[in-house]
């Protein structure tokens, strides 16, 4: 039995020696304004103000960032999965390559982010009621993400791969989806309307109680798609 509990302790001491961040790291942060490619993974950085801080290629994985401000921090390449993003402000922020994996960004704030480039990764991320207006979103993966009741008005999700991913009562009025693999989506009660679908995959997706008003249909792939007057099956490829 001891050596069961000396073993316990033994492991539990490795996973927080694991768990830790550089506290160096998040010093220099607070002095400078910039870490780049520093280990802030696990870090209780709630609340805090990093306005246009550099934290280019850093470590964020599973830190808190609950409420806090980052309006044009730079984030490119930072590994953010599992964050706590939740209230978080980011408009602005530049999240080139960056992998925000299974992050929690519910009633997030991302007006205006910009995540240009073919490596932006949000796959499975949490961003049910998230503001992402006007949003760049251009290549962006957001496969099996959660985007229930998000704010994407007049967001560029231009080529951007949705594959699985939730758009329950997402209003997408304006948005701009040209191109975007939407495979398999939960559309239903999602608002599309004057939303250019010009060339998106819709095969399978649920649309069945969605606004599609004024949306441009150009190209558009309809392929067991549930729709609001029912199946579509046009776009489908012949065997």
């Amino acid at each position: 039995m001891k050596k069961l509990l000396v073993g316990l302790a033994l492991l539990a001491a490795m996973a927080t020696q694991a768990a830790a961040f550089d506290k160096a790291h998040l010093a220099k942060l607070r002095a400078l304004k910039t870490c780049e490619k520093c280990d802030l993974s696990g870090a209780n950085l709630k609340g805090e103000l990093l306005t246009g801080m550099n934290l280019t290629g850093a470590d964020l994985a599973d830190a808190n960032l609950k409420g806090a401000t980052l309006r044009g921090t730079i984030l490119r390449d930072a590994t953010l999965t599992g964050a706590n993003l939740e209230k978080a402000k980011l408009g602005g922020a530049v999240l080139t390559g960056a992998n925000l994996k299974g992050a929690r960004l519910r009633w997030a704030s991302l007006s205006v982010l910009k995540m240009r480039g073919d490596a932006a990764d949000l796959s499975g991320a949490t961003l049910t009621d998230a503001d992402l207006r006007n949003a760049y979103l251009r290549k962006a993966v957001l496969i099996g993400a959660d985007l229930t009741e998000a704010d994407l008005r007049g967001a560029s999700l231009v080529d951007a791969n949705l594959t699985g991913a939730i758009l329950k009562g997402t209003n997408l009025s304006k948005a701009n989806l040209a191109g975007t693999n939407l495979t398999e989506t939960d559309l239903d009660g999602a608002n599309l309307s004057e939303a250019n679908l010009s060339g998106a995959n819709f095969e399978k997706a649920d649309l069945s109680g969605a606004n599609l008003k004024n949306a441009k249909l150009k190209g558009v792939i309809f392929c067991k798609t549930k729709l609001p007057w029912g199946e579509e099956n046009a776009g489908c490829k012949n065997p």
